[in-house]
């Protein structure tokens, strides 16, 4: 099906064969981006208001340079901005006077990542309509939910497959439309997705102007996207985002990123997730190219795309910290084997002390200068004392890392949609300067979907970094107080990126955003004294014990997950004396520790009683929340239920993230058991 997919993209767009064209880069040339940065980015001063005319713009400054960069039988192909923009004006064009789509329709999009997905939604943003996005794997009832609620006029499907699941979630549409370059129509109102284009490009020259007065109408606050997300709490809502919603970001994060258009994005995130959207918008509006490759092929594309920037979620850099961390335990000598751990917790210190020499360390609270002055001293001494090993781990270490995610070209390196855990922010800030520090930015689809964000001039570890331009917030307690930098409290935001509200659900859109326009993140936080803001949990997630104490189980969760050995971690005690935990078991560390222990068993399951390892992974989590330097005493996890297999991918959003109330429900017989031994 690819490849057919591939031949058909070449019929209607005539790709080329990417040039190798970008410099590979290092730290020194630092100085030259941000300058060509501030030379070569658009002026988004009160020029341009909605996704279109960004898109054209860029056209007229870039039209020949490669825009979207795909694998075409096992080498990379390009498409340019002005065969983009052509594409989408095609199809623009086919779905204005073949579909009779008005401005203001809402038109589905169950797609996966390609060029066609960008194709397609230009197409629809030029046509003046809003796009409705979701995965083509989404389930049957999530989609017989979302594209009615919606009222949605069309469909767009990636294949057959996806088609099928639409006998009752398509019922009320007018068309749909296949994606599948080998589909060539059907009876009634199932069109192709080729015969719209072909009619589209055919028509154009005659037709351009049509396309260009449509856009010409779209104003800032049109509907540009309807973006269903249930996340981690159950029933999908939609929120309502318009082109102005996009353009807050579009025009804010190239000014504290310096990305201009000599860079390229690896996309490997759903293309549908507000996100990953929104970063690509970030590209096309610089005139920067996107590789379209996928988490499946992670490892291969990381060492095929060239890139310069990769936006991935917390999970994917777990993933990446402990394939380095089981390489070093498995595959190298002796010696090796026994450094490697001295070395990376060398760099560590080294690093910890260049961040406070650098006044990169978040701080909560004012010290005096006796206090402030030793910490600097003591810092100084602990730099000089630990470079060495910084040195070598750099060389040891970080550069092996560096091979496998871009190379030298790699320089900027985002996580979103999720907390990184802090073990994860620490050993990759400790591989600079031969790996980029980790840039976490925080948002939510409401809020289309960078609000805060650590870039090269405010990345303090542990923290989603400051506030965007434009971008107010409030932290505040249970009597919406604001709360002193330090003190834990709910975050409010206001500014342009926040939503209209929520679809036909006015009540639920008045809970989430009060009278003064503040909406409610659900999220608790921590300010530090100078507006840095660290994430802390959801509020829903807060476990309440008997004697009164708050925990929150996402933190302990994140560092449980550190281990090896643990693959997933789920921490429960709401209304319970002290805390529990089910933890999932990486099965591959699991079988390797019943070798090494001699232990038989004839399927994965029997491994979940084992003594020997229940009696293991006990003393991991004891050991690890019993930490008083993370931890206090109502944190540690008393009891643990070790399980053989991954979490079901059932209690995960698409993002990775734990739908904990879904699992609580769920596993409720099992919690009380738990505590009833």
């Amino acid at each position: 099906m690819k490849n057919n997919r591939e031949s058909g993209l070449e019929q209607i767009i005539a790709p080329g064969k990417i040039p190798s064209r970008f410099p590979v880069l290092d730290y020194e040339m630092e100085r030259k981006y941000e300058k060509q940065a501030s030379e070569t980015s658009p002026d988004y001063s009160e020029k341009y208001s909605t996704i279109p005319e960004v898109i054209k713009a860029t056209v007229a400054r870039f039209g020949e340079r490669p825009a979207l960069v795909y694998k075409n039988n096992g080498e990379n192909s390009f498409i340019t901005y002005s065969r983009l923009d052509n594409s989408a004006s095609a199809f623009a064009l086919a779905l204005m006077d073949k579909l009779s789509v008005k401005k203001g329709d809402h038109i589905a999009m169950v797609m996966d990542n390609s060029p066609d997905w960008m194709i397609a939604n230009l197409g629809i943003q030029y046509a003046g309509a809003a796009d409705v996005p979701r995965a083509a794997d989404t389930p049957n009832e999530i989609l017989e939910t979302i594209i009615p609620h919606s009222d949605s006029r069309i469909a767009l499907v990636q294949d057959l497959s996806t088609l099928q699941k639409l006998p009752n979630a398509g019922r009320n549409l007018d068309y749909i439309v296949v994606m599948d370059h080998n589909f060539k129509g059907a009876a009634g109102n199932i069109l192709s997705f080729s015969e719209l284009m072909e009619y589209g490009m055919q028509h154009l020259p005659e037709k351009k102007d049509e396309v260009l007065d449509r856009i010409k109408g779209i104003k800032g606050d049109d509907l540009a996207s309807i973006i269903y997300s249930s996340g981690t709490t159950g029933t999908p809502k939609g929120a309502m985002l318009t082109q102005g919603n996009y353009m807050n970001n579009i025009e804010q994060i190239p000014k504290g990123f310096n990305v201009n258009e000599n860079d390229r994005l690896l996309s490997v995130l759903p293309v549908w997730h507000a996100y990953e959207r929104q970063v690509e918008y970030v590209m096309l509006g610089l005139g920067a190219s996107i590789f379209y490759g996928s988490i499946k092929t992670l490892m291969y594309d990381l060492n095929r795309a060239e890139h310069t920037i990769l936006a991935v979620i917390p999970d994917i850099l777990n993933v990446l910290y402990k394939a380095t961390m089981k390489k070093i335990s498995t595959e190298s000598n002796p010696l090796e084997r026994m450094l490697a751990p001295l070395l990376i917790a060398g760099a560590k210190k080294y690093d910890r002390a260049r961040r406070i020499l650098n006044k990169e360390e978040p701080e909560y609270r004012e010290e005096s200068a006796p206090v402030e002055n030793m910490r600097l001293m003591i810092a100084a001494v602990h730099k000089a004392l630990y470079a060495p090993l910084h040195s070598l781990a750099q060389k040891e270490i970080y550069s092996k890392i560096q091979e496998k995610i871009g190379g030298k070209r790699l320089r900027i390196v985002t996580s979103g949609a999720g907390p990184l855990p802090s073990n994860i922010d620490e050993f990759f800030s400790a591989g600079r300067p031969t790996i980029p520090q980790i840039s976490e930015g925080y948002g939510m689809t409401e809020t289309i979907v960078v609000d805060f964000a650590r870039d090269h001039k405010h990345n303090k570890i542990f923290t989603v970094g400051k506030a965007l331009s434009g971008i107010e917030f409030r932290i505040v307690d249970e009597d919406n107080k604001d709360v002193r930098a330090g003190e834990i409290g709910l975050l409010k935001i206001r500014g342009p990126n926040v939503m209209k509200g929520y679809y036909k659900e006015p009540e639920l859109t008045s809970r989430m955003i009060d009278s003064e326009r503040f909406l409610s993140t659900g999220d608790l936080v921590r300010r530090t004294i100078d507006d840095y803001v660290r994430i802390i949990g959801r509020n829903d997630d807060t476990i309440v014990l008997t004697n009164g104490e708050k925990v929150n189980p996402a933190l302990i969760e994140n560092e449980l997950i550190a281990n090896q050995l643990i693959d997933s971690a789920v921490v429960i005690g709401d209304r319970k004396p002290y805390l529990a935990a089910h933890v999932y078991l990486n099965s591959a560390e699991a079988e390797k520790f019943a070798k090494q222990h001699s232990i038989k068993y004839f399927s994965l399951e029997e491994l979940e009683t084992n003594k020997k390892l229940v009696g293991y992974v006990r003393e991991i989590v004891f050991r690890t929340t019993g930490n008083s330097k993370k931890f206090a005493k109502h944190d540690v996890v008393k009891r643990v239920v070790l399980h053989a297999q991954q979490i079901p991918e059932e209690f995960l959003s698409q993002t990775r993230k734990l739908k904990r109330k879904m699992f609580n429900t769920s596993y409720s017989d099992q919690n009380e058991e738990i505590y009833r031994r």
